[in-house]
């Protein structure tokens, strides 16, 4: 951005508002995702950790969206409501929107994913999958005691991931000309997760022959 090379992230970093986020003690790092979409803290929207505690017990249970929702609305779905035609791509925890909103591609290739993938529009997701095929990445990228090969690897599935959610996002932005569109590059989370080792000597797991 600062070379000239990327002149809209030049201009959000210009313009925009930056604030710092901040998982507090007890939630987990992914309740950030929900309190984005929703405007609302974690005691509001309910979302705690992809496993939490159920409501009145002492069991816990895998919190899907999908199933449970959340205890407030995404933002995208008042503007909606408001004629505005919304497209949103892999948003992490989000619910899955009803149909008449745009359009929604939920857990193609989000990270942590716990469903299969689901769309609304609901045969949406058959012609996604049938133009760019399963994610490369599909579910929970972590991994660990990966060799060289095993990176290199990982690095060209995220790579490959990337550009297909890419030519995703502009099909969809083509498709719909939406008011909104929302698409979660889930590929950078995983990297920052897996490769940060590589490039950092001062990183405990730096490994110069692996790198």
């Amino acid at each position: 951005a600062e070379q000239g090379e990327l002149p809209v992230l030049a201009s959000l970093l210009a313009e925009g508002h930056l604030t710092e986020t901040e998982a507090p003690a007890g939630l987990f790092t992914g309740a950030v995702w929900p309190t984005v979409w929703t405007g609302v803290h974690a005691g509001l929207h309910g979302y705690h950790c992809w496993k939490q505690i159920r409501p009145g017990t002492y069991e816990l249970e895998l919190h899907q969206e999908t199933e449970q929702g959340l205890g407030a609305e995404p933002f995208w779905d008042d503007l909606g409501r408001d004629g505005v035609t919304t497209v949103v791509i892999d948003a992490p925890h989000a619910p899955l929107a009803a149909d008449g909103l745009g359009a929604q591609i939920l857990e193609w290739g989000g990270h942590d994913a716990v469903t299969p993938p689901m769309s609304s529009p609901r045969e949406l997701i058959d012609d996604v999958l049938d133009r760019y095929g399963e994610h490369p990445s599909w579910g929970n990228c972590n991994q660990h005691d990966r060799t060289a090969e095993d990176h290199a690897d990982f690095r060209d599935r995220m790579c490959a991931g990337a550009a297909a959610r890419a030519g995703l996002t502009l099909d969809l932005y083509q498709r719909y000309r939406p008011g909104l569109l929302v698409s979660v590059f889930g590929e950078g989370h995983c990297i920052g997760h897996q490769a940060w080792h590589l490039h950092d000597p001062d990183h405990p797991d730096h490994d110069p022959a692996i790198t």
